[in-house]
């Protein structure tokens, strides 16, 4: 028989960003760490990897975070080491849709928010398809699919959307007999 002995509760401690970018506030925020609760250990992986989120969210595609930690045996705390390798920022370049007629391709190009040369968020173009389909502002709108293509050369990342009409089914036409 095996006897397992638990050892001392830690709590979080200190939360510090080390690399590129790491004067940035938010994204200690983003990692949604609770300092001076116990210390969950999937917790913090999933903060690290929302931190990693919130820099593709701001151009930077190839970002990289890990973690590190230091235990404070006297204290019972653990120092939570975040690493940031954000790589190069990618800014939006061309905006192209598939699928819709040339009357309404001009219109929902308009509602697209995410100008040239912004930084950007690799969330969006899904976001953006979910809110035309959410919000019901094409009648008929079928499968919609996004495809994004980055530019290493030229950091810049280049859009396809593609939005097809909804398939409907035929009508069903009675026949009547004399």
């Amino acid at each position: 028989m095996v006897h397992i002995k638990e050892g001392g509760v830690y709590k979080l401690g200190e939360v510090e960003l080390k690399g590129e970018l790491a004067d940035s506030r938010n994204l200690i925020k983003a990692g949604g760490f609770k300092t001076g609760e116990t210390a969950d250990f999937q917790k913090i992986k999933v903060g690290v990897e929302d931190i990693r989120k919130a820099l593709r969210r701001k151009g930077y595609l190839e970002a990289k975070t890990s973690s590190d930690r230091e235990l404070d045996d006297a204290k019972k705390t653990v120092k939570l080491i975040v690493n940031l390798d954000p790589g190069p920022q990618f800014t939006m370049g061309k905006l192209t849709i598939e699928g819709l007629d040339v009357e309404t391709e001009p219109h929902i190009k308009k509602l697209w928010a995410l100008k040239r040369g912004q930084p950007f968020n690799a969330e969006y173009p899904d976001y953006f398809l979910s809110r035309l389909v959410e919000d019901q502002i094409m009648d008929n709108l079928g499968r919609t699919k996004s495809a994004i293509a980055p530019n290493p050369e030229n950091k810049t990342v280049d859009v396809t959307l593609m939005l097809e009409g909804q398939k409907r089914k035929p009508e069903k036409k009675e026949t009547q007999f004399p």
